[in-house]
């Protein structure tokens, strides 16, 4: 049995989700595009990376 999603499989359910609250305007050009750039807007790259796999992440890319 499988207990994971892929990041976009996730995006896509959200985005299929959301949608229906979206005022009219906005519903009809919303798109997991966006909605994936704006959750992405909201990371904090501080936070990830103090997180053990971006740590290792970063010395593979010799940061």
């Amino acid at each position: 049995m499988r207990y994971q999603i892929h990041g976009h499989d996730f995006i896509e359910l959200l985005c299929w989700f959301i949608r229906p609250y979206l005022r009219k305007e906005i519903r009809t050009s919303y798109n997991s595009e966006i909605l994936a750039g704006s959750l992405l807007a909201c990371v904090d790259a501080d936070y990830l990376a103090q997180e053990t796999l971006f740590q290792k992440l970063l010395t593979r890319m010799g940061n």
